[in-house]
């Protein structure tokens, strides 16, 4: 017998008296489109594409070398620049390109998910530092929380979990070893103004 299909939308406190109702007629299959369902799923019931799959990220050793790239700038300006291939640092004036950190647009956009970083506008400047959460990572003092991004078509539908910066797996003991110490020393470094300025979040007019 052919069949057909019809999508039904309804109200969440609804939802599950429907579904359990509608569940007792046995000429139909409820096919729930929820976040759990579609992991059931490879394709659409009604279109039969490719549905996409969730993507996550937890932080890695790129991560890190990044935050502390970052933290490392703070000595020279509260606030830093961020430049990609997009945004490279040739568009800024010769002055302020001192304070400007290579860092591709993904980890910036991840690290301020995950409230690692934090942006800053001066006038119609965007800056980024490193928050009072990032700083606290760097140092080995408290854990990233959360430390893991689930994504769905690029939008972020979940964050997750928790990852100090021992816990952080490397591709070789060196190198851990080596980054590591350089992000405790970057926190251990700056100047108490910058560290006033992270937590406050305001550059003085003075």
């Amino acid at each position: 017998m052919t069949r057909r299909i019809l999508v039904m939308e309804v109200d969440d406190d609804k939802y599950d008296s429907l579904v359990d109702a509608l569940g007792k007629r046995p000429y139909l299959r409820i096919i729930p489109m929820d976040r759990q369902g579609r992991k059931l799923l490879t394709d659409c019931p009604c279109c039969a594409r490719r549905l996409s799959r969730e993507t996550s990220f937890t932080i890695n050793e790129d991560f890190v070398d990044a935050l502390a790239k970052i933290a490392d700038k703070m000595k020279i300006s509260k606030s830093i620049i961020l430049t990609n291939k997009d945004n490279p640092q040739q568009l800024f004036p010769v002055a302020e390109r001192e304070r400007c950190v290579d860092i591709d647009v993904l980890t910036t956009s991840r690290a301020e998910t995950l409230g690692l970083i934090k942006s800053f506008h001066e006038g119609d400047l965007l800056t980024y530092y490193v928050s009072a959460a990032g700083l606290e990572f760097l140092s080995g003092r408290q854990a990233a929380t959360p430390c893991t991004i689930t994504t769905l078509d690029g939008t972020v539908i979940e964050t997750s979990g928790q990852l100090t910066i021992d816990d952080v797996k490397f591709k070789d003991s060196i190198k851990n070893n080596i980054a590591k110490q350089f992000a405790l020393r970057v926190v251990e470094t700056l100047p108490q103004n910058v560290l006033r300025f992270v937590t406050s979040g305001q550059i003085s007019l003075i």
